[in-house]
């Protein structure tokens, strides 16, 4: 019988969360100018200081001096937790059609030091959005679900000084 008693002692601890909830101030990593050249152009992504419960950032694509594609992105505070919210603009800042309901929403999964993954489960392309930054280098990801025929897409941005 006294084996039993840690046994059920431990029934009675309530566990800590893994992590406590992110605040913006822990994003001050992404702050800055980033630029990357891919096949489609020139991408430049810049994003803001935090300033009261969010945290803005823009995205800029140029192919042959003719700008392509603009997104507009924001961290803010969704409840309890943060959310990565975003919606591209075709020139003259036409939304998208998909988006014409509102923005692609992305709830924060986890954060950790210059690294961050946000996640739609309900979403095929992209399911997580990843930044991780390792120096002046600031690696974006789109993410599949589980079942979609869609690869990673990857982009590798150097920090404008």
């Amino acid at each position: 019988m006294p084996t039993l008693l840690p046994i059920l002692l431990s029934c009675l601890i309530v566990p800590q969360s893994s992590h406590p909830p992110a605040d913006l101030a822990d994003f001050t990593w992404l702050t800055g100018e980033w630029r990357a050249e891919t096949e489609r152009g020139t991408i430049v992504e810049t994003w803001g200081r935090p300033m009261g419960d969010a945290l803005l950032g823009m995205m800029q694509i140029t192919e042959s001096n003719h700008a392509r594609l603009y997104e507009l992105f924001v961290i803010e505070r969704d409840v309890d937790d943060l959310v990565l919210r975003v919606r591209h603009f075709n020139r003259g800042l036409v939304p998208w059609e998909a988006e014409r309901d509102g923005p692609m929403a992305f709830p924060l999964l986890r954060a950790e030091d210059n690294h961050a993954i946000f996640e739609d489960a309900a979403r095929d392309f992209p399911r997580r959005i990843v930044y991780v930054r390792r120096g002046d280098r600031l690696e974006f990801r789109l993410e599949p679900g589980p079942d979609s025929t869609i690869a990673v897409r990857a982009f590798n941005f150097a920090r404008v000084p």
